[in-house]
């Protein structure tokens, strides 16, 4: 674990170098002078929105296993992003799994399962957005289409396994079966009690209406965000057309796939910085730039998970040793 975290900070290291490197530290503070505060509290409010239209599709995802309200859902989901700010190899993830078992009384794979789904839809999102830009938008560096192969791949052959593993349960699982023998016992055995919890929570797959509606609304969950992006260019008087704020997200939240350190630091500014370039705009203002919208993802949101965390009574040094696998936790209903 220890060798894994350093690993993932070396990441980070690299990124954040490869993205100051060409910085005048003078021009930086000017540019970070010059900022129009008047943008900052509409780019807060943009990045809470997404926020509702995140919970709205997650309780639209669950139905199918537990209707839960909305309330609860949207504190667990900042739970999930506020650990993903501070803990390692983004446990935000099993980490919202984790509360959302643990309060819900509902299988934490089940749940994890979900987030995973959202978490495909979200990549299926932005690799449309990467399209657009290409095809649409006639935004073509070389680079983007490499991109765009790569993500398509990724997330459409993702899917495609978790539509196998709905449709073609046994089979999948009886393959993986003969796989994981290999293994020492005690973790083969995990990992299959993990992986059949977690089909319970793929029944969405098998309910087209809710499917293509949780597709649908992650539009405006990305448009809340593009926006923050374009606020911000606003903000720092950055004459680009509104595609260069589309095309930041989409290479920031596909370059958030690299393990890195938590708050995704140097991978986020090297990525706005690189693409910014294909605008023309300058290193140092794009740096200062990207600091600006990290800055407002992280810090509000990150501020408000721990308070729901004290209050829900639960540390992080609880959440840090979240487990998917718990003795007694409710079982998977059957599809």
């Amino acid at each position: 674990m220890k060798v894994r975290i350093a690993l993932t900070i070396a990441v980070s290291a690299v990124f954040l170098i490869l993205a100051v490197r060409n910085i005048r530290f003078e021009e930086f503070l000017h540019a970070v002078e010059q900022m129009n505060p008047v943008y900052f509290l509409p780019a807060v409010s943009c990045y809470f929105a997404s926020f509702f239209f995140r919970t709205l599709r997650w309780k639209i995802m669950l139905r199918s296993v537990k209707s839960i309200a909305m309330g609860p859902l949207f504190r667990y989901i900042v739970l999930g992003y506020m650990a993903n700010n501070l803990l390692p190899a983004r446990l935000g993830e099993v980490v919202r799994a984790y509360v959302t078992g643990k309060q819900e009384n509902m299988s934490r794979s089940s749940a994890f399962a979900s987030v995973i789904l959202e978490r495909l839809f979200d990549g299926i999102t932005i690799l449309m957005l990467l399209l657009f830009l290409i095809f649409a938008a006639e935004l073509d560096a070389g680079w983007l289409r490499y991109l765009a192969w790569a993500s398509a791949g990724l997330f459409m052959g993702a899917l495609g396994f978790l539509f196998a593993l709905t449709y073609a349960r046994e089979r999948v699982l009886g393959i993986t079966e003969r796989v994981v023998r290999y293994l020492p016992e005690a973790l083969s055995s995990k990992i299959l009690h993990i992986l059949h919890r977690f089909v319970a929570g793929l029944k969405l797959l098998r309910r087209p209406g809710d499917f293509f509606f949780s597709i649908a609304m992650s539009f405006p969950v990305w448009l809340c965000e593009v926006l923050v992006y374009y606020l911000y260019l606003k903000a720092f008087q950055i004459d680009v057309p509104f595609k260069a704020a589309v095309l930041a997200l989409v290479v920031v939240n596909l370059s958030s796939l690299i393990p890195s350190s938590p708050g995704f630091i140097g991978v986020f500014q090297y990525a706005c910085v690189k693409s910014l370039a294909v605008f023309g705009v300058r290193s140092t203002l794009a740096l200062a730039w990207s600091v600006a919208i990290h800055s407002t993802q992280i810090v509000p949101i990150t501020l408000l998970g721990l308070a729901i965390l004290s209050r829900m009574g639960l540390s992080m040094g609880e959440i840090s040793r979240v487990d998917l696998e718990e003795n007694g936790e409710p079982p998977p209903q059957n599809s």
